[in-house]
């Protein structure tokens, strides 16, 4: 059942990535008409604050949404991990021993995790690896259109 959730939800998260990438562009686009309205002559200097204003009114609200949708996303993302934790517990770390030796010894290297034999367990092993690449993809969306915040200005 934990398989099939993250299934669902890395499914979900393709859809609002792609959602989100197209509103960003569209507010993009909208600044970029009014800017060429005002350059063009078909729009005054007010009109064409007023118009970017409300441009930039709807950006911040898109934003607002879509860094609520990312703590959601966030929360989520922990319950899955504890699951994928509880059926694939992470191996323990080395325990570092003292050396009655005075020479330094090279750290031991730690092996690369195998993954679960059983089909299932390896399943919500990746399907878990797979909602962390694309919650992180969309967080990096999210500030990366905060960032770009000034794409809503007239100059």
């Amino acid at each position: 059942s934990i398989s099939g959730d993250l299934a669902r939800e890395n499914v979900q998260l393709d859809k609002t990535q792609f959602a989100f990438a197209q509103l960003n562009a569209c507010r993009r686009a909208e600044a970029n008409r009014v800017r060429a309205d005002l350059a063009a002559g078909r729009l005054t200097r007010p009109q064409a604050e007023q118009a970017m204003a409300g441009v930039k009114a709807r950006a911040a609200e898109d934003l607002r949404i879509a860094r609520q949708i990312n703590a959601k996303l966030e929360e989520r993302g922990a319950n899955f991990q504890f699951a994928n934790d509880q059926i694939n517990p992470p191996a323990p770390a080395p325990v570092a021993t003292a050396s009655a030796s005075a020479a330094p010894r090279p750290a031991p290297q730690q092996a690369a995790p195998q993954p679960p034999r059983d089909p299932q367990k390896a399943q919500v092993a990746q399907a878990t690896s797979t909602n962390l690449a694309k919650r992180d993809q969309f967080s990096q969306t999210v500030q990366t259109a905060q960032a770009n915040q000034s794409a809503f200005e007239l100059t």
